[in-house]
């Protein structure tokens, strides 16, 4: 998820960051958003979610 928010909300540019497929940082964040309740790709989502790894 922080390389998303690094990458511009990018799934491609996260998924070249990470070396792995789109596919596959579209499937982590719906899995994110599944098991938190929190969407990483909305601006408050990706906030949130943000603040509680840092936390």
């Amino acid at each position: 998820m922080i390389a998303f928010a690094e990458a511009g909300l990018s799934l491609v540019n996260a998924a070249e960051a990470l070396m792995i497929h789109p596919n596959t940082v579209a499937y982590r964040l719906g899995r994110w958003h599944k098991l938190t309740g929190s969407d990483p790709r909305t601006f408050t989502g990706l906030v949130r979610s943000a603040v509680g790894i840092a936390g």
